[in-house]
C-alpha cells in the first residue's frame, strides 16, 4: 500500500447501539479499518481490498473528515465508564504461529470491549530515522494492542491476568519493543517500558529532562527520570 493508507485490525463485541446495524449487535467481529489520506477516488481504488475481507457484515466506508475519523469510535467507549489495562508489542512479522495466537485471544476476550488489535506499521513512519524524533521504533511493520476494558472494579484482577496472560503469549515473537501510548499501569512503576520504547533515544530524553524538568515534576505517565 501507499504511504497515504494506515490500516487496522481490531477485534470487539459490538454493542447493541442503535446507531448500528442488528446484524452486529451483540456480535464478536472483526473490524477492518482503513484511512487514505488524500485524493478520494483514488483512496477508494486502493481502500477496496479491505472492504472484501472476510464475510463483510456491513460497510461503511467513504470520504470522512479527519475529526470523524478520530471521534469514529467515541461511542463504544464513553468517558469515566470504562476500566482499563492495556500492553502492546511491535512484530517483525505476522508468522502462522503469530496469527494463531493473536485469533485465539480474540475468540477467548474476557469481557465485550476489550480488544485484540492488530496495527499495519511500516510505511511514512519507516521514513524517518530511529534518531530523528524521541520515537524510536521506525522499523516494525506490525504492532499487536491488547486493550482490556470492563466495567466493574471487582473483575480488576481477572482482566488484567487475561490481559499479562495474552502480552505473554506474544512476547516471544515480539521484537523488544513497546507503545508507550498502550502500555497499563497497575502495580507497575511509571518507568515501565521507558527503556525499550525510546531505546538509544532515552540518554538524550533524560538530558533534556536535566534541563528542562530536574525536579522530575512530570512524572507520573511514562517517566523518564532527569540525567544526573
Amino acid at each position: 500500500a501507499p504511504n497515504e493508507v494506515t490500516s487496522v485490525c481490531v477485534t470487539i463485541t459490538f454493542p447493541a447501539n442503535p446507531d448500528m446495524p442488528e446484524v452486529v449487535h451483540d456480535r464478536p467481529v472483526a473490524i477492518i479499518g482503513g484511512v487514505f489520506a488524500g485524493d478520494v477516488e483514488e483512496g477508494m481504488k486502493e481502500m477496496q481490498p479491505l472492504r472484501e475481507l472476510g464475510t463483510v457484515l456491513f460497510d461503511m466506508s467513504g470520504p470522512t473528515p479527519f475529526t470523524a475519523v478520530q471521534s469514529g469510535f467515541d461511542p463504544l467507549f464513553p468517558r469515566n465508564a470504562l476500566r482499563a489495562y492495556w500492553k502492546s508489542l511491535y512484530m517483525q512479522e505476522l508468522s502462522d504461529d503469530v496469527i494463531d495466537v493473536i485469533a485465539g485471544r480474540a475468540l477467548d476476550r474476557p469481557a465485550p470491549l476489550t480488544l485484540v488489535n492488530t496495527f499495519h506499521m511500516g510505511g511514512a513512519i519507516a521514513d524517518v530515522d530511529a534518531e530523528d524524533t524521541a520515537f524510536a521504533e521506525r522499523d516494525a511493520p506490525y504492532m499487536i494492542s491488547i486493550d482490556g476494558m470492563w466495567t466493574e472494579p471487582g473483575d480488576d484482577a481477572a482482566n488484567i491476568e487475561w490481559v499479562r496472560s495474552a502480552f505473554g503469549r506474544l512476547e516471544p515473537y515480539g521484537n523488544g519493543s513497546v507503545y508507550l501510548n498502550f502500555t497499563g499501569r497497575a502495580d507497575e512503576a511509571p518507568s515501565a517500558g521507558v527503556d525499550s520504547a525510546f531505546g538509544r533515544n532515552l540518554l538524550r530524553l533524560a538530558e533534556l529532562k536535566a534541563e528542562y524538568d530536574p525536579e522530575n515534576f512530570f512524572r507520573l505517565n511514562a517517566n523518564i527520570t532527569p540525567a544526573k
